[in-house]
């Protein structure tokens, strides 16, 4: 009889709450959940309740439950952590099926929401699924939870191309799409310029830069007092070497760093041409600061081993190259084409780096110093160097250079003495630039 009326009983309870959670709208799969994990618990007393009527000894029972309940919760805490996360998205609504969102860097519309799983279809339409424990437990961007948002868009175009046409076809395509939004106008300007073109950038909030092609084929700045900016005068916003991959792969003070084929040797015009390694060091012996110019003097060793000098059976000669760079433009800073018209002396040379509207004047000046069988070394070259920069300039570079493979290109790379003064690293093609140490001379 009570096992009747129990059945009854909880039957009537799991209708009265899957009805109560349907009509405040809970989504189909809480409810089916909920459901059952209340008809279980329900059916566990009604059993025990039966059982104790029967004289049947519920203690040990109850322990018994327990304890699977204890094992099977261990065994599946991880099932149990998605299934409650599900429920909290599912309660909460954070998003919703069709809203775009991203998690942990992932894009896509969401198209199922599941007690354990929550299913994203990205725009290359994949299907990403990700546990709801993983969900909750990061931050969620929802881009159409509201009804409108601003969208920011980049064009590269080519130098050559009339950047003003490219304008006019943005703002052609923006007028006739009918998603747009026309609360304000939509600004189209250039947003940047590297060696492959210019990007534009079109946004609904303003740009302060928006420049236009003129008929010389400059470009003026509309908005900054009509500033004239000559096409090949464009600088990328980001620095030379950054912009090419090179690093400052050594450091001042720091020791000793190794050169693979760092020096040649040859004999006649090239007899036995041979390149080996060779190790380079940067020690400073003053850094001053006085009227707004950084006063640097510094020395930039090589140390050459025995076994990186071959024997000849003839005259030979050993070489190392080494220069100075700036970071921001990659532009070499020549002994050849740069000299004179120096106040300091008549031994310095003078070049002007001009980076982000700023210029900055460079003036420096070195002596070379060749010692012969020093303790472990066979060679060991000093450059000197006495350097003169604005206090407010730190893109100084000290380059060792990896030398050529043959000896032709090494005798051409001694040639170069007529390159022009706005040269840039990767001017050189007689120079591998990756694999060459480079040091930051202002840090």
């Amino acid at each position: 009889m009570i096992l009747l009326v129990g059945w009854y009983l909880v039957k009537w309870i799991c209708r009265s709450v899957k009805k109560a959670m349907s009509r405040g709208k809970t989504d189909a799969g809480v409810t089916s959940f909920v459901n059952s994990a209340l008809k279980i618990c329900l059916w566990i007393v009604l059993l025990l309740v039966v059982a104790a009527q029967l004289g049947l000894q519920i203690n040990s029972i109850i322990a018994a439950l327990g304890a699977a309940a204890v094992a099977i919760a261990l065994a599946v805490k991880d099932s149990l952590s998605n299934v409650a996360s599900g429920i909290l998205i599912i309660i909460t609504k954070p998003f919703k099926v069709g809203d775009y969102i991203e998690i942990e860097g992932l894009e896509g519309t969401v198209y199922k929401i599941e007690l354990m799983f929550t299913t994203l279809i990205t725009a290359d339409n994949k299907n990403v699924i990700l546990p709801n424990s993983r969900v909750s437990a990061n931050n969620v961007v929802n881009y159409t939870a509201q009804e409108t948002r601003r969208l920011d868009l980049n064009f590269s175009i080519g130098y050559n191309d009339d950047i003003q046409q490219a304008k006019g076809i943005l703002q052609r395509l923006i007028d006739q799409d009918p998603r747009v939004v026309r609360r304000e106008e939509s600004i189209i300007g250039v947003f940047s310029q590297d060696e492959s073109g210019v990007t534009l950038h079109c946004d609904g909030s303003g740009d302060v830069l928006q420049l236009d092609r003129t008929v010389s084929g400059d470009l003026i700045d509309s908005v900054n007092n009509g500033t004239l900016l000559p096409v090949e005068g464009i600088q990328s916003q980001e620095p030379y070497f950054a912009r090419n991959g090179l690093e400052i792969n050594a450091a001042v003070e720091r020791g000793t760093f190794l050169l693979e084929d760092g020096v040649c040797s040859y004999s006649g015009l090239g007899d036995g041409y041979n390149t080996d390694d060779c190790y380079w060091e940067i020690t400073k012996n003053g850094d001053y600061t006085h009227d707004g110019i950084r006063e640097l003097h510094f020395d930039a060793i090589c140390y050459i081993p025995e076994g990186s000098i071959p024997y000849f059976d003839q005259q030979y000669i050993t070489n190392t190259d080494s220069e100075l760079y700036d970071f921001y433009t990659g532009m070499w800073l020549t002994t050849a084409t740069a000299y004179g018209n120096s106040q300091r002396g008549d031994n310095y040379y003078l070049h002007t780096v001009s980076w982000q509207g700023n210029s900055y004047l460079i003036e420096f000046a070195y002596s070379t110093n060749w010692q012969y069988n020093v303790g472990d070394w066979a060679q060991v070259l000093t450059k000197s160097y006495a350097v003169y920069l604005p206090e407010d300039y730190d893109g100084l570079v000290f380059a060792a250079e990896a030398q050529p493979d043959n000896y032709k290109d090494s005798a051409k790379r001694m040639q170069l003495d007529s390159i022009s003064p706005e040269a840039s690293l990767m001017d050189i093609d007689t120079v591998d630039p990756y694999r060459s140490l480079y040091f930051s001379l202002c840090y």
